[in-house]
């Protein structure tokens, strides 16, 4: 069997620096690979440019001396196009949009510098085989990361601004700015209490975390902290985690690697709190007979392989600012780490005090700590669609954790 697997990205990149557009860069590259499958083993040969696919399979053919096994089941033919022009922005507006918003920046905020880049992508994915199946990703969402340094002081960055989207809104992202940059400028002392609801408006807490304790093959081999508990209840009973591939909430293909589409592009691994499946390609699923989630990744010309994915917490709750009347919003926590048992401590660079659903100002350093069956189990409060306007399909998670002053 052959298979075929084409990205084609087209890129704009406008770099800011020192609140100042510095450059635009251009970037269209198309990248092809193809794979040959038989006997259980399989060849595969890319490169860069639309390159002629006979050469390349030719190419695979002879990589399949190299003797690599691949003995897995194909999927069903599918025949799939997911097109998605939603994108407000486009290569030729992106740069006057991050004019505006540097325009905005060093008349309102002269006392920060702002840096990075804004980069809208469009992006097609294409996977088919010579069997029928044809599946085509289509899509076009821009990225507007500026880092913030406060000029009168040393630190490389203080804190952020950004969108992730598609349906870039120019007043809601002022409007947020606005908040965010205003809480900087405001220094406020550690509230007194010792544990408090802290607001992750990225998962960066633990979404690494996870990433490695739903790992199939970590789960196979009884390295993650969920092994063997496969329709045990390990997190609080609000919980349900996907791995999501929904194009229109992930910006990603809506097929993995292998060619594998789930049922309205997720697949459950937590549910109501149960662990039901952790994330798996082929190989992995075979060697140690788990579910097959679709979760196969890697280069364009690798082997597919599990690495990551995309997992995502599903909202359970409803009004932030009725449910958490004073937390801790997370900016900057570098540095922290996970124990071996799932203990969990971090200092924390910049946070905001959150209080009757406004951003009072930022908060001296601190650190926090907890454990992951903790966070996500009885001090779990729930996962909210984000007041903040950093996306179209945000969300924050928030659990309670110890405050060490």
């Amino acid at each position: 069997m052959k298979q075929i697997y084409k990205i084609h990205n087209n890129e704009t990149t406008v770099r800011v620096l020192n609140s100042e557009v510095s450059a635009v860069r251009k970037k269209d590259i198309v990248k092809k690979a193809v794979r040959v499958i038989e006997d259980g083993y399989i060849g595969i040969s890319g490169g860069l440019g639309d390159i002629d696919e006979s050469k390349l399979e030719m190419e695979a053919r002879e990589n399949l001396s190299i003797g690599i096994p691949y003995p897995y089941k194909m999927e069903e033919v599918q025949m799939k196009e997911v097109n998605i022009n939603e994108c407000t922005l486009d290569h030729h507006s992106l740069m006057s949009t991050v004019e505006d918003i540097m325009a905005f920046l060093r008349k309102d905020y002269p006392e920060f510098d702002f840096s990075e880049v804004a980069t809208l992508v469009e992006t097609e994915v294409h996977f088919k085989d010579d069997r029928g199946t044809n599946l085509k990703y289509a899509d076009k969402h821009v990225n507007l990361g500026f880092l913030m340094k406060e000029k009168a002081l040393a630190n490389l960055f203080d804190g952020f601004i950004g969108y992730g989207g598609r349906k870039y809104d120019h007043n809601r992202f002022i409007e947020t700015s606005r908040m965010f940059l205003d809480g900087y400028k405001t220094k406020l002392e550690m509230p007194e209490e010792d544990e408090l609801p802290i607001l992750i408006v990225d998962d960066s807490i633990f979404h690494g975390r996870l990433m490695k304790d739903l790992n199939g093959e970590r789960y196979g081999n009884g390295s993650s902290l969920v092994a063997n508990k496969v329709n045990e209840k390990i997190f609080n009973e609000k919980i349900n985690i996907v791995q999501d591939f929904n194009p229109l909430t992930a910006h990603r293909p809506f097929f993995d690697m292998e060619g594998v589409v789930n049922k309205n592009y997720e697949y459950t691994l937590v549910e109501n709190g149960v662990l039901k499946a952790c994330y798996t390609d082929k190989k992995n699923a075979s060697e140690y007979d788990l579910l097959e989630t679709g979760s196969a990744s890697g280069e364009y010309d690798d082997i597919p392989a599990l690495q990551m994915t995309h997992l995502t917490l599903k909202t359970d709750s409803k009004n932030l600012e009725e449910t958490v009347k004073k937390g801790i919003i997370i900016v900057i926590a570098a540095g922290g780490d996970y124990t071996s048992d799932g203990s969990y401590a971090t200092p924390v660079q910049k946070a905001f005090l959150y209080e009757d659903g406004k951003i009072k100002g930022v908060l001296p350093e601190f650190q926090l700590r907890s454990h992951l069956f903790k966070m996500l189990g009885d001090d779990y409060i729930g996962t909210f669609d984000s007041p903040f306007y950093l996306g179209d399909h945000e969300k924050v998670t928030v659990t309670k954790m110890k405050i060490d002053k």
